[in-house]
């Protein structure tokens, strides 16, 4: 990670706002030690990659600092690209 900005935990999963690599990181389940990777990736095409400042698009962004979930959405502030994002989250 690379300045991580905000956390939210939604359904037994955690969410990391890694705004330095331009994405947000879902542990799921939610670590139970250091170092484990993530199960998914938003921003970004992998967990193994980060390219940085793309383009603005509804699948990219660009430092999100800070994460809310209302019980179906997930909001996130995308902050250099001046916007909020809302992801529809399929939770129980």
């Amino acid at each position: 990670m690379s300045a991580p900005t905000g956390v939210l935990i939604v359904d037994g999963a955690l969410l990391v706002a890694d705004s330095g690599n331009d994405r947000v990181l879902v542990f799921d389940p939610i670590p139970n030690a250091s170092g484990q990777a993530a199960s998914q990736v938003l921003g970004q095409s992998s967990t193994a990659s980060a390219v940085l400042d793309q383009p603005p698009s509804d699948r990219t962004m660009n430092e999100p600092t800070d994460l809310a979930f209302d019980g179906r959405h997930l909001f996130l502030a995308d902050r250099t690209n001046r916007r909020i994002l809302r992801y529809t989250l399929n939770v129980p």
